[in-house]
C-alpha cells in the first residue's frame, strides 16, 4: 500500500505536534529549585520595604512586674505594652498592655479621687450599677483593700474590670476579648499581685 504525499505530510505533522507537546508540557512541568532563607529574605525585603522575620518568634513564658508610681503588679511576659501619651493623660498613671493569642486588650488607670469620695462615685462604678442587667457585680481584694468588679458578657465579647478607692485615688483595671477564661485567669494573675504604693 502506498501513502499519498498527503498522508505522509499529515503523518508527519501528526508526529511533529506531539512531540512539540510532549516537549512544552515536559519543560513546563520540570521541578523547581527552592528559594533559600536569603533569597526569601530579599524578595520580601524587595516586595515590603522592610526585612521580614521569617523564622517563627518564641513566646516568652511567665511574668514580669509593672512598678509604677502608685502601684505595682505582675503580667504576662508575652504582653506587648503601650507607653502613656502624656499629654493626653487625665489621669495620675496609666499602663496598658495587650495580649496575641487569645486576644486580650487590658487597660489600667490611677486617677484623684474628690474629698469623701465613695467607690460607687467613681463614673466607671456608677455607670456599671445603673447597667446591672448587663453588668455582674462582686466584690474583691487586693493588698488587703475591698473593691468591686464587674463582668459583661454578650455578643460584643467579655469585659472584666475591677474597681478600688485606696488613699484618695480610684484604681480601675479593665481587661477586653473574647475568651472568658483567659480574661478571668489575667484578671487573676493582676489583682492577686497588686499592691497599692
Amino acid at each position: 500500500m502506498k501513502l499519498s504525499p498527503k498522508r505522509i505530510f499529515l503523518i508527519v505533522l501528526l508526529i511533529f505536534i506531539t512531540v512539540f507537546l510532549i516537549v512544552i508540557f515536559a519543560i513546563l512541568n520540570r521541578p523547581t529549585r527552592s528559594l533559600t532563607e536569603a533569597e526569601k529574605q530579599e524578595a520580601l525585603l524587595n516586595i515590603l520595604g522592610r526585612p521580614v522575620q521569617l523564622m517563627d518568634k518564641s513566646v516568652p513564658t511567665g511574668s514580669v512586674i509593672y512598678q509604677g508610681k502608685y502601684y505595682t503588679f505582675m503580667y504576662p511576659k508575652a504582653a506587648t505594652k503601650y507607653e502613656p501619651q502624656l499629654q493626653q493623660n487625665t489621669y495620675l498613671e496609666g499602663f496598658k498592655f495587650d495580649l496575641a493569642d487569645p486576644k486580650i486588650y487590658t487597660v489600667t488607670e490611677v486617677d484623684k479621687a474628690p474629698l469623701q469620695a465613695v467607690l460607687s462615685d467613681n463614673t466607671g462604678v456608677r455607670m456599671r450599677l445603673m447597667e446591672n442587667d448587663i453588668y455582674k457585680e462582686a466584690t474583691i481584694s487586693a493588698d488587703n483593700q475591698t473593691g468591686l468588679s464587674f463582668e459583661k458578657n454578650n455578643a460584643d465579647g467579655v469585659e472584666k474590670t475591677g474597681f478600688f478607692l485606696v488613699n484618695g485615688r480610684y484604681y480601675s483595671f479593665s481587661f477586653n476579648g473574647s475568651d472568658q477564661q483567659a480574661i478571668e485567669a489575667l484578671f487573676q494573675e493582676v489583682i492577686s499581685t497588686l499592691k497599692f504604693l
